[in-house]
């Protein structure tokens, strides 16, 4: 599941036209390789290092999901404290 996740992220940055796999890895500064390998689905494992980078790149590239993210976060705070807690527990 991680992999597929972490693969769609690196492709929807790629078709914003801002980034290349090169950019993405420059930017971040995971190594190309890995990058390379997690955008082709072939990287089982991506430290949470990494991921914050990636996602952090995806979210500058894409502010209405930020802004839905982070509504939707806040909603789900108000209507129930433990659901929230639940799901900062499992990230």
């Amino acid at each position: 599941m991680d992999t597929k996740i972490i693969q769609f992220i690196i492709n929807e940055i790629i078709q914003t036209g801002e980034y290349t796999l090169e950019g993405i890895a420059n930017s971040t500064r995971i190594p190309f390789d890995v990058i390379y390998d997690a955008a082709g689905g072939m990287k089982h494992s991506f430290c949470a290092t990494s991921w914050a980078k990636i996602v952090d790149l995806y979210l500058q590239l894409k502010p209405d999901v930020t802004e839905i993210l982070v509504k939707k976060l806040l909603e789900m705070r108000e209507k129930d404290q433990q659901a929230f807690s639940l799901l900062l527990n499992e990230i």
